[in-house]
C-alpha cells in the first residue's frame, strides 16, 4: 500500500452531531395561568411535535468514484460515549445512488424525541458530484417522512504543499523524507521504503503535537464481519495509534481523497481521548426503507 496520505492520518474523524433547538412558543397572554382546553376558554390542545423536523440531512456525500450497490460501512466512535455511523449502497436511479445512512445527530436526538428511535435517513446522491437531491428519515420497513437538506458543502481542493526533501533522524533511526511547512506546523513524511507515504515526525509548536514514529510501520490483515481489510499500522510517541488502509469499500463510502487523487480511509485509530474503529463491512446490503 503506497503513499497514504498525510492529511488523512492527521485528520480529526469526529462524528458531527447536528445543532437542533426548539422552535419558539408562543407568550402565555393570559399570565401564569395555563389556557384550558374546551369549555368557554375555547382553548385547543397544543399540537404534537413532530420530532423529523430537527433531523438534517447532509447537503452532500463524498462518495468515491467505484462505489457499488450492496456496499456498506459502519463506523463506531467512542470519546466517552460511542456513536454510530454507517452508509450504504442500496440501489440506483438513473444518475443517481439510493443510499441509507444511519446518524449519529439522529441518535443523540433520541432521550428527548424516543419516536426517533431506530431511525434512519434514506438520500439520493447525484453519482456525478455527490449532490443530496431529496431526503426522508423513518424507521425500517417505512417510507419515510422528508427531512431538510443542509446546504452541500464544495469538495475540498486544496492542492499538495511544497515539501522540501530531508534525511530526518528521530529516536528510532534516520529516514528520506520530504518536509512540509503549513499553518505553523511542520511534518516530515516518508519518502521510500516502509515508510513511504507515513508521517515520521510532527511539530506543531508545543509539547502535545510534538511526537514521532515509536517503531516502524507494519502491514496488518484484520477480519471485519468477514471481509479481510489490509492496514498500515504506526504507532507514535504520543500514544495515537493509527490502522490506515486503501480497501476499496471503505475508502469509496467513508474515505477521502489525498492530495495525490487517489482515495485513503482510516479503518481504526486510538487516542487518548478515544476511539474510532470500521465495525461493519458488507457487499450485500439491502434497502431497510420502503423507497
Amino acid at each position: 500500500m503506497k503513499r497514504i496520505a498525510m492529511l488523512m492520518v492527521l485528520a480529526g474523524l469526529s462524528v458531527g452531531c447536528s445543532l437542533f433547538q426548539k422552535k419558539d412558543e408562543p407568550a402565555n397572554k393570559g399570565g401564569d395561568e395555563q389556557p384550558k382546553s374546551g369549555g368557554d376558554q375555547g382553548g385547543q390542545a397544543a399540537p404534537a411535535m413532530d420530532p423529523f423536523q430537527f433531523v438534517k440531512a447532509p447537503g452532500r456525500l463524498d462518495l468515491g468514484p467505484n462505489v457499488k450497490v450492496g456496499q456498506m460501512v459502519e463506523k463506531t466512535s467512542n470519546f466517552g460515549s460511542p456513536s454510530v455511523e454507517s452508509y450504504a449502497i442500496v440501489g440506483e436511479d438513473g444518475d443517481a445512488w439510493r443510499v441509507e445512512a444511519k446518524s449519529p445527530s439522529i441518535t443523540a436526538m433520541e432521550t428527548s424525541f424516543p419516536a426517533l428511535k431506530g431511525a434512519i435517513m434514506g438520500l439520493t446522491v447525484k453519482k456525478s458530484d455527490g449532490t443530496v437531491t431529496k431526503a426522508v428519515a423513518g424507521k425500517p420497513g417505512e417510507a419515510g417522512k422528508p427531512i431538510e437538506i443542509m446546504a452541500a458543502q464544495a469538495p475540498a481542493t486544496a492542492a499538495a504543499p511544497a515539501g522540501t526533501p530531508e534525511n530526518v533522524k528521530i529516536g528510532i533511526g534516520a529516514f528520506d523524507s520530504k518536509k512540509y511547512v503549513q499553518s505553523g506546523v511542520t511534518t516530515w513524511v516518508g519518502t521510500s521504503g516502509d515508510t513511504e507515504g507515513v508521517m515520521i515526525k510532527m511539530d506543531g509548536g508545543t509539547a502535545d503535537t510534538r511526537y514521532e514514529l515509536a517503531e516502524a510501520p507494519k502491514m496488518q490483515t484484520v477480519e471485519v464481519t468477514g471481509h479481510p481489510v489490509k492496514t498500515r499500522y504506526t504507532a507514535y510517541t504520543n500514544g495515537n495509534k493509527i490502522w490506515s488502509t486503501d480497501d476499496e469499500i471503505i475508502c469509496g463510502l467513508m474515505g477521502s481523497a489525498g492530495t495525490d487523487g487517489k482515495r485513503y480511509g482510516i479503518f481504526k485509530m486510538e487516542m487518548a481521548s478515544g476511539k474510532i474503529e470500521i465495525t461493519a463491512v458488507k457487499t450485500d446490503a439491502a434497502p431497510q426503507l420502503k423507497w
